[in-house]
């Protein structure tokens, strides 16, 4: 689960979070933020066990 605010203006400061539970496999989850054709990406998490997460991007 990944929790943001719905409307970020320009140039402000955001916080993310995001959340695994119970994962069964090891995986790879990528977090972007999309704005039209383009993307960035905001968090690269290679995770084996549950985590919570929070960090601010702008």
């Amino acid at each position: 689960m990944v929790t943001f605010p719905a409307l970020i203006e320009s140039g402000s400061e955001a916080k993310l979070c995001a959340s695994l539970l119970k994962p069964n496999e090891s995986l790879v989850m990528n977090i972007y933020l999309v704005d039209g054709d383009q993307s960035t990406l905001l968090l690269q998490e290679k995770a084996e066990e549950e985590f919570h997460r929070c960090f601010n991007f702008q």
